[in-house]
């Protein structure tokens, strides 16, 4: 994240330059301004002990990120071979994988027709949040689509960051 806002508060490179490091989609979606917002709400999120559940617009600058970063790895490692990083020999990553593990929501990703073509009961089964919509169609996003809310923590622990004992990161304690 920290090369991304880099990148987007860089004044030295133009809008174009700079938005170009990004997937097309973010860039019809975000101004270079917008887009450096919400990466540095994101980042700042990150650095403090509450602990915050991003929208789904968060969910795909992150899923942007990252995939633009692995693309990135995976172009040095073709070229170069695995790299060292401390004990580790890291070769190609698997984008799909990681998204896989590590984001317990990606309806960002579903297919706009196929979202679309859903009906209203459909979507209520499927339990997709109201954000879903607007990223799912690659809109603009209205300045409460992303306000992030805070994640209830009632039982986690926070000397070494958020954590329940017993549980993977991050569960909700449910009632």
């Amino acid at each position: 994240m920290a090369i991304a806002l880099d990148t987007l508060i860089n004044e030295d490179q133009s809008d174009d330059d700079a938005m170009n490091c990004f997937d097309q989609h973010l860039a019809a979606m975000f101004t270079r301004a917008e887009l450096a917002r919400a990466v540095k709400q994101l980042s700042e999120a990150h650095q403090v002990k509450v602990l915050y559940m991003p929208t789904e617009y968060h969910w795909l600058i992150l899923a942007d990120i990252l995939e633009t970063g692995v693309e990135l790895h995976n172009q040095v490692v073709e070229e170069f071979g695995p790299r060292r990083v401390g004990s580790v020999l890291l070769g190609e990553i698997d984008f799909d994988a990681v998204t896989d593990i590590y984001f317990w929501d990606t309806d960002f990703f579903i297919d706009a027709k196929a979202f679309n073509a859903l009906d209203a009961e459909a979507k209520r089964q499927m339990e997709f949040s109201e954000g879903v919509f607007g990223a799912v169609n690659r809109l603009k996003p209205h300045p409460t689509d992303l306000e992030m809310t805070v994640w209830p923590t009632d039982g986690w622990q926070s000397e070494k960051g958020l954590y329940r004992k017993g549980c993977n990161y991050p569960q909700r304690q449910e009632s």
